[in-house]
């Protein structure tokens, strides 16, 4: 009878203490977790130095397990909150900096003809190629009139991530209202097939025109 209750005494510690691994192993999967989606967005993270708990007494073991876990979540915060990763959402308003987005099945060509007037803008977004075009355009972006096709034919849907994804059939062009003119602009270009990009800008104070000619085969391209 002691020699089972001694076997059952075994036994629950040892669930005990796999069930505290698996929870230390949860807690450290999110830590890195964490820190790597941080990385890709460009945020510094202090060093994290790793350690195990197994060599720590079985009451400093519980508090190990909270550490990690309540260090998981002080890095998310610190994380959500920090401006650059909030600005990395393919927009980075602090530094002027905006992220279309193109896709295509085809080759196709893409013409932005931009206006600016004391920091604001006016931007057509013109089809001329013959592939159809999905553009997703910040929802800050209003569109403005739609020529050489039907409102509908435009079909806005919402991304979710503040972006608003575009339809943009052959020979249509797509003029949104920029309430704030961009400083860079990037466009991100997820299809293989290539992308022409004519573009023109025009400062309506400095009475200045640029034109420029970009061919995107890649993932991205600085537009300006």
């Amino acid at each position: 009878m002691g020699l089972q209750k001694n076997k059952k005494r075994k036994e629950t510690g040892e669930t005990k203490e796999t069930k505290e691994k698996t929870l230390i192993s949860c807690g450290i999967g999110s830590l890195v977790s964490l820190v790597s989606l941080v990385s890709l967005q460009g945020v510094h993270c202090p060093p994290i130095f790793v350690f195990s708990l197994d060599s720590l007494p079985a009451p400093r073991q519980h508090l190990g397990i909270h550490a990690v876990i309540a260090l998981a979540v002080f890095i998310g915060v610190t994380a959500l909150s920090n401006g650059p990763l909030k600005a990395t959402i393919l927009e980075w308003q602090t530094e002027g900096r905006v992220s279309i987005a193109v896709e295509h099945d085809a080759s196709a060509a893409l013409a932005l003809d931009i206006s600016t007037l004391q920091g604001s803008a006016i931007i057509d977004c013109i089809n001329e190629g013959g592939a159809t075009l999905l553009l997703s355009l910040p929802d800050s972006w209003e569109r403005r009139e739609v020529r050489r096709a039907r409102l509908e034919d435009t079909a806005p849907t919402e991304t979710g991530l503040g972006y608003i994804r575009w339809t943009l059939p052959p020979g249509a062009t797509l003029s949104m209202n920029v309430p704030e003119t961009p400083a860079h602009l990037t466009l991100h270009h997820p299809s293989t097939a290539l992308l022409k990009v004519r573009l023109s800008r025009v400062d309506l104070e400095k009475d200045t025109v640029e034109r420029d000619m970009i061919l995107v085969q890649g993932k991205e391209a600085e537009i300006w």
